[in-house]
């Protein structure tokens, strides 16, 4: 990530905290408000060292954390380590914790946050971003190539990357499968690559399959093994993809490409598809319950 001169790297660490999931029960007792607020610590305090340290390897890398809570989310944008550190090392990790834990506790069990909806605006970001890069080094006087909005290499040797890493607790949403896979898709375009730390045991087929889609990874860490998730998300995410296939061990685990059904939220092979919007049915129905299309 930025490991060698000429690459910029941008670095995104998704907290995804909804108020379904944000009591995590231990395996072996029930888990205070207390607790609560631990975890919540433990996740802001991975996601600061991560972004730190992503500074740390290249003067030209830039990074920013994202609160998806079920308001809206928050973004913490860092483009230098004395700029993280002077935030962070204060009382940013306790303002995102008390920002987390005021969310939730304002919002209904049943609104969630869209990851679709926050995987979209980190692209826009993420190629601002490299825009911005390149006009910086057109300026400099030192473009070499590369066509509108990123793509090419500036510069000598210049070169991007992007790499978004979801810390979820929280399970898939059915309804969002389409728009969840375009913004997929689109991040594959422009290589960046998406990983995933699940905490506990969600149901995230959706990320699984697009950590698999973009060569990323994922790594599944027990509630009772939280104080270890800032040296794995390291582990995971300081190297280049090329290396974390021999340095960093994942559970080898069949990615399970099937869509889930938006009445049952069941994973299905056969379905009926509207052909309006695209949602999935795992039975027939006389109206779409995303865009109301009536079905003859």
């Amino acid at each position: 990530m930025g490991d060698h001169a000429g690459e910029a790297s941008y670095l995104a660490v998704i907290l995804d905290v909804q108020p379904s999931s944000t009591s995590m029960k231990s395996e072996e007792k029930q888990t205070s408000e207390e607790d609560n607020a631990a975890f919540f610590f433990r996740m802001c305090e991975a996601a600061s060292n991560l972004v730190q340290s992503h500074l740390l390897m290249s003067d030209t890398n830039a990074a920013v954390i994202v609160l998806s809570t079920p308001d809206s989310p928050r973004q913490w944008h860092f483009h230098t380590v004395a700029e993280s550190s002077a935030y962070l090392r204060r009382k940013g990790i306790q303002k995102i914790v008390a920002k987390t834990a005021e969310s939730i506790a304002s919002s209904e069990a049943a609104t969630v946050q869209k990851r679709s909806t926050v995987l979209s605006k980190l692209m826009c970001m993420y190629r601002r971003w490299k825009r911005e890069e390149e006009e910086k080094r057109e300026v400099g006087g030192h473009r070499v190539g590369g066509g509108e909005g990123g793509g090419g290499e500036v510069g000598v040797g210049r070169s991007y990357s992007g790499r978004f890493v979801f810390v979820c607790v929280g399970d898939d949403q059915p309804a969002e499968y389409v728009p969840l896979m375009n913004a997929v898709f689109s991040a594959s375009k422009e290589r960046v690559v998406i990983d995933t730390c699940a905490i506990g045991s969600p149901k995230i087929a959706f990320l699984q399959q697009a950590a698999d889609l973009s060569g990323g990874s994922v790594i599944n860490i027990k509630p009772d093994d939280i104080d270890l998730i800032s040296a794995k998300l390291m582990a995971q995410n300081l190297i280049t993809p090329s290396l974390a296939n021999v340095m960093v061990k994942t559970e080898e685990t069949d990615v399970d490409y099937r869509a889930s059904c938006l009445c049952h939220s069941l994973p299905v092979s056969k379905a009926y598809v509207c052909s309006v919007c695209l949602s999935v049915y795992c039975e027939e129905r006389k109206q779409c319950m995303t865009c109301n299309s009536v079905f003859e």
